[in-house]
């Protein structure tokens, strides 16, 4: 009987816990391909239009998206160590989180 076998079945994480994992590892490509497409059409209405409220919108929604995703990035590893703490986050501070 292998190790594994002997310490009986692992708890699965909740599905909150597994939505910000995948929601953090798509968070690589989600944002900067967000903020150029938002950025991108920003661009494309101005040129077509003019400076109007739609590209001003465009404009702020592009660097909040930026902001935004920055900021879950930076939150999500903290959030993760506090909800499920073991002895190989013991001694790490929020300046050891990934970047």
């Amino acid at each position: 009987m292998s190790q594994c076998e002997e310490q009986g079945p692992v708890d699965k994480p909740p599905l909150l816990d597994r939505i910000v994992a995948v929601a953090y590892v798509l968070s690589v490509v989600l944002r900067p391909v967000g903020f150029f497409l938002l950025a991108g059409i920003a661009v494309f209405f101005w040129v077509r239009r003019g400076l109007d409220g739609t590209v001003l919108g465009l404009g702020v929604a592009a660097v909040g998206w930026f902001v935004g995703w920055g900021a879950f990035r930076w939150w999500a590893p903290r959030w993760g160590r506090r909800r499920w703490p073991n002895e190989a986050n013991a001694g790490k501070t929020d300046s050891d989180a990934p970047r």
